[in-house]
């Protein structure tokens, strides 16, 4: 019965340990969170457009972008347009058929972001993004009367972008998301060139490996050591700690090295 009662206290033991595990790694993954949220600095980017074609792709760039430091600012007011397209790091203009709604200048406010932008941006911080002619899979929606003219406000506001080598804008709005995504990512680096280590050992997919590795090592090492009469929970517990924080410094490393 000695021997019996031992046997069941130690594999209850192993397996406490993967227990324990697994709930060190919920328990961490919270302030986790909140670290990474309070140590990184936001970038102040604009985001300029024609507002009612390009709906769809403005919410998946906010989409988007809510998932890094960004503070993101669109359309603040004609007060305040010019003070926050210039405080910005990054203005991101998105353009295709449409000139917009005239103001008390005549001038629209896509318009009017993109001739402050051209003042206080250039390189990678003035990126743009717009509907070539005839582009494949672009449905036109809200395009203007005259927008195939080339002497109409549409015609030569698309003249204008075109003197700042803008990209094609993608039909599909998550492909967009994407690629403004990272070009906000590569002007945050050269802003902050420490956030690019702050970004891999913060970087939630680096915590994911470690943790999934740990439980994982916790789970094996539970059977394995139940199985030949050496299961311990401070084993269990040490092992699968080991193999999870490796897994995370491997990860990180790994992320800086491409990044260099």
């Amino acid at each position: 019965m000695t021997d019996l009662w031992r046997t069941i206290t130690d594999n209850l033991s192993s397996y406490l340990g993967s227990v324990v595990v697994t709930a060190l790694v919920a328990a961490v993954s919270w302030p986790f969170r909140r670290w990474r949220a309070s140590a990184e600095e936001k970038v102040p980017v604009y985001l300029g457009a024609s507002y009612d074609e390009m709906e769809e792709h403005r919410e998946a760039v906010k989409k988007r972008l809510a998932r890094q430091p960004v503070e993101l600012v669109e359309n603040p007011g004609p007060k305040k347009r010019a003070a926050a397209i210039e405080k910005a790091k990054m203005f991101v203009g998105l353009y295709a058929w449409q000139y917009g709604e005239l103001d008390a200048t005549k001038r629209s406010v896509s318009d009017l972001e993109l001739a402050v932008a051209a003042q206080h941006h250039g390189g990678n911080r003035l990126r743009l993004w717009r509907v070539l002619p005839r582009q494949p899979h672009w449905t036109l929606g809200h395009q203007d009367d005259d927008y195939n003219k080339p002497d109409s406000r549409i015609g030569l506001l698309r003249e204008r972008v075109e003197t700042h080598r803008p990209d094609q804008l993608p039909s599909d709005a998550g492909r967009l998301a994407r690629a403004v995504a990272d070009a906000v990512r590569e002007v945050r680096r050269e802003e902050i060139p420490q956030s690019k280590y702050l970004d891999s050992v913060l970087d939630p997919q680096s915590f994911a490996v470690g943790a999934f590795v740990a439980i994982g090592a916790s789970i094996y090492f539970a059977i394995r050591l139940s199985a030949a009469d050496a299961g311990s929970f401070w084993t269990v517990l040490t092992l699968s700690l080991i193999c999870g924080v490796a897994a995370y410094a491997i990860r990180v490393l790994t992320s800086i090295w491409v990044l260099r």
